[in-house]
């Protein structure tokens, strides 16, 4: 897989998206079966599997390999390979520390018509991979990839007949929707990417890292970090920290409502790397520790 040694946040992402596609369609096409779909979980993820995401994420791995470990067991990611994460899957990823080239891209769709993708790399031996690249992205086809990703886990672990042809059949139309998204640019029929709506895109699918900054969402945009905080606060009337202290506080509130995941697990998801700290800023917002707020919801629930 070529890699080029200077991305752009956006067009040269999508081509090089595309040709990694391209590539694992071939492979698809002739036999093979790069694919890896890890078991879905049959409960919410404990505080010993804190990393989880809320919607599938395809994982394409460009060069180097991706170690994995799960509850029930692990597995390697070598060049050439893709991986399907089910949603709530705690999982940790490491890169396998060898010379050469590491990458790998990432796409999600876990917002309503958005479809996010990223790259993670290294360019030198010894560095700790980083995201050089992402965008997020409206488009009219985020529904679908979605539902074929699911679809996906589905035919891989659900005991249908024929599960061999439908998940090959389910990957190549996956594959073929992505690349349809990158040829015709992505947010093609959606409404102007303003920087703003860009910048709010990308704080909803990266707010569980706990180092994101306004310099990295900058790179990502291709913009410096004071433009991206006056466009931002000229459009929204607050900052992009700001913004996303408010949408890690919502994040958590709707899985404290709607799941038994422990609080430590929640504080790690939605980015504090401190679960004290999360408890002390829960307060300060809500009034109550985040524990005794579920209990009192569940009270409320109960009575009503």
């Amino acid at each position: 897989m070529r890699l080029p040694d200077h991305l752009a946040p956006s067009f040269e992402l999508r081509a090089c998206l595309r040709e990694a596609v391209g590539e694992l369609s071939a492979g698809l096409r002739t036999g093979g079966d790069p694919l890896i779909v890890p078991i879905p979980p049959s409960a919410p993820p404990g505080p010993d599997w804190p990393h989880h995401h809320a919607a599938p994420e395809l994982f394409i791995q460009l060069s180097g390999t991706t170690a994995f470990v799960f509850p029930h067991g692990r597995c390697a990611l070598a060049a050439g390979r893709m991986l399907l994460m089910p949603s709530m899957l705690g999982h940790r990823e490491t890169q396998i520390d060898r010379p050469g080239r590491y990458a790998h891209l990432v796409l999600t769709a876990p917002l309503p018509g958005v479809v996010g993708y990223h790259l993670h790399t290294r360019r030198r031996d010894g560095e700790r991979p980083r995201i050089v690249a992402a965008a997020a992205v409206r488009t009219p086809r985020a529904a679908l990839v979605a539902q074929l990703m699911d679809e996906l886990v589905r035919a891989s672990h659900g005991g249908m007949a024929q599960a061999a042809e439908a998940r090959l059949g389910g990957a190549l139309l996956l594959l073929a929707t992505i690349a349809d998204l990158c040829a015709g640019g992505v947010s093609a029929g959606a409404e102007p990417d303003l920087r703003s709506e860009r910048c709010e895109r990308l704080l909803h699918l990266h707010l569980h890292e706990t180092d994101l900054s306004v310099g990295q969402l900058a790179s990502w945009l291709g913009i410096g970090a004071d433009q991206l905080t006056r466009s931002f606060r000229r459009a929204t009337g607050t900052t992009p920290m700001a913004r996303l202290g408010q949408l890690r506080m919502q994040r958590a509130v709707s899985l404290l409502a709607t799941t038994a995941v422990p609080v430590a697990t929640i504080a790690a998801t939605t980015g504090f790397a401190d679960p004290a700290y999360f408890c002390r800023a829960f307060r300060r917002v809500h009034g109550l520790p985040p524990g005794r707020w579920r209990r009192r919801r569940g009270e409320q629930h109960n009575a009503g």
